[in-house]
Protein backbone atom coordinates (compact mmCIF):
# COMPACT_ATOMS: atom_id res chain seq x y z
CA UNK A 1 0.00 0.00 0.00
CA UNK A 2 3.36 2.28 0.45
CA UNK A 3 3.05 3.02 -3.66
CA UNK A 4 -0.38 4.30 -3.29
CA UNK A 5 -0.13 8.11 -4.90
CA UNK A 6 -3.87 8.62 -5.73
CA UNK A 7 -5.61 8.41 -2.19
CA UNK A 8 -10.04 10.44 -2.24
CA UNK A 9 -13.19 10.30 -1.13
CA UNK A 10 -15.96 12.44 -0.77
CA UNK A 11 -19.79 12.03 0.37
CA UNK A 12 -22.11 14.84 -1.12
CA UNK A 13 -19.32 16.45 -1.98
CA UNK A 14 -17.54 16.71 0.64
CA UNK A 15 -14.28 15.92 1.09
CA UNK A 16 -13.40 13.29 3.74
CA UNK A 17 -9.87 13.83 5.52
CA UNK A 18 -7.07 11.59 6.33
CA UNK A 19 -7.86 8.95 4.50
CA UNK A 20 -4.26 7.44 5.12
CA UNK A 21 -5.43 6.91 8.67
CA UNK A 22 -8.26 3.92 7.46
CA UNK A 23 -5.61 1.96 6.27
CA UNK A 24 -5.95 -1.90 7.28
CA UNK A 25 -4.68 -5.34 7.13
CA UNK A 26 -6.22 -8.24 7.87
CA UNK A 27 -4.50 -10.68 9.77
CA UNK A 28 -3.55 -14.22 7.57
CA UNK A 29 -6.22 -16.29 6.40
CA UNK A 30 -6.73 -19.29 3.84
CA UNK A 31 -8.69 -18.68 0.64
CA UNK A 32 -10.08 -21.23 -1.01
CA UNK A 33 -10.79 -21.58 -5.10
CA UNK A 34 -13.31 -23.86 -6.91
CA UNK A 35 -12.22 -25.85 -9.89
CA UNK A 36 -14.35 -23.54 -12.17
CA UNK A 37 -13.53 -20.02 -10.06
CA UNK A 38 -14.53 -16.87 -11.21
CA UNK A 39 -11.14 -15.84 -11.26
CA UNK A 40 -10.33 -18.08 -13.80
CA UNK A 41 -7.43 -19.64 -11.88
CA UNK A 42 -6.88 -23.35 -13.58
CA UNK A 43 -5.49 -26.31 -11.79
CA UNK A 44 -8.37 -26.04 -8.70
CA UNK A 45 -9.03 -26.21 -6.22
CA UNK A 46 -6.17 -23.79 -4.54
CA UNK A 47 -5.72 -22.58 -1.74
CA UNK A 48 -3.69 -19.99 -0.76
CA UNK A 49 -2.63 -17.58 2.27
CA UNK A 50 -3.16 -14.46 2.03
CA UNK A 51 -3.39 -11.42 3.36
CA UNK A 52 -6.05 -8.08 2.58
CA UNK A 53 -4.59 -4.39 2.54
CA UNK A 54 -6.79 -1.76 2.01
CA UNK A 55 -8.17 2.07 2.45
CA UNK A 56 -11.39 1.21 4.34
CA UNK A 57 -14.13 3.93 5.83
CA UNK A 58 -17.57 3.66 7.97
CA UNK A 59 -19.79 6.28 7.52
CA UNK A 60 -22.56 7.13 10.03
CA UNK A 61 -25.99 6.18 8.79
CA UNK A 62 -27.04 8.59 6.02
CA UNK A 63 -30.22 10.82 5.93
CA UNK A 64 -32.72 9.66 3.40
CA UNK A 65 -32.89 11.04 0.07
CA UNK A 66 -30.27 11.08 -2.52
CA UNK A 67 -26.44 10.93 -1.63
CA UNK A 68 -23.49 10.66 -3.74
CA UNK A 69 -20.29 8.82 -2.27
CA UNK A 70 -17.02 9.21 -4.68
CA UNK A 71 -13.60 8.16 -4.49
CA UNK A 72 -10.11 7.17 -6.40
CA UNK A 73 -7.15 5.43 -5.33
CA UNK A 74 -4.39 4.15 -6.97
CA UNK A 75 -0.95 3.94 -8.00
CA UNK A 76 1.57 5.00 -10.87
CA UNK A 77 0.06 3.08 -13.76
CA UNK A 78 -3.84 2.21 -12.44
CA UNK A 79 -6.50 4.04 -10.91
CA UNK A 80 -9.76 3.40 -9.99
CA UNK A 81 -12.34 6.05 -10.10
CA UNK A 82 -15.90 4.61 -8.84
CA UNK A 83 -18.91 6.51 -8.04
CA UNK A 84 -21.77 5.49 -5.85
CA UNK A 85 -25.54 6.82 -5.93
CA UNK A 86 -27.14 6.16 -3.06
CA UNK A 87 -30.73 6.29 -2.10
CA UNK A 88 -31.55 5.88 1.49
CA UNK A 89 -35.17 5.21 2.54
CA UNK A 90 -36.58 4.59 5.71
Amino acid sequence: MRAVNVLEAELDGVRIQELNDFEFQSPLFTYWLPADNIIGISGGPLTSPSVADGFFIMLRPLSVGQHTLHFRGGFPGFVIDTTYHLNIVR
